[in-house]
C-alpha cells in the first residue's frame, strides 16, 4: 500500500482495506469453483461489473456465494 502511494502519490484508493477489498474480487470473478470461463465470459462481465460503482461490486462480491449469483445482482 505505502509503496504504491509513494508510486502514485496523484492516485488514491490504495489503502490497505482497499487493496485487500480489490483481491478478493479479482479472485471471485476468477476462481474455478465460481465456474466463470474467463475466455468466453471475461467481456460480458468485465462490462457488467463496469457498469456499477465500486461499493456495490465488493457489497456483491462478498455476500454472493457464485459468479451466477452475483451477476444476478449485478444485472
Amino acid at each position: 500500500s505505502k509503496d504504491l502511494q509513494r508510486m502514485f502519490p496523484e492516485m488514491s484508493g490504495f489503502s490497505v482495506q482497499n487493496l485487500k477489498s480489490i483481491r478478493y474480487w479479482y479472485k471471485f470473478y476468477t476462481t474455478e469453483e465460481n465456474g466463470l470461463q474467463l475466455v468466453s465470459q471475461i467481456d460480458m462481465v468485465e462490462k457488467m461489473v463496469k457498469s456499477i460503482p465500486w461499493g456495490h461490486n465488493q457489497r456483491i462480491a462478498y455476500k454472493c456465494k457464485s459468479i451466477p449469483e452475483a451477476l444476478f445482482y449485478v444485472q
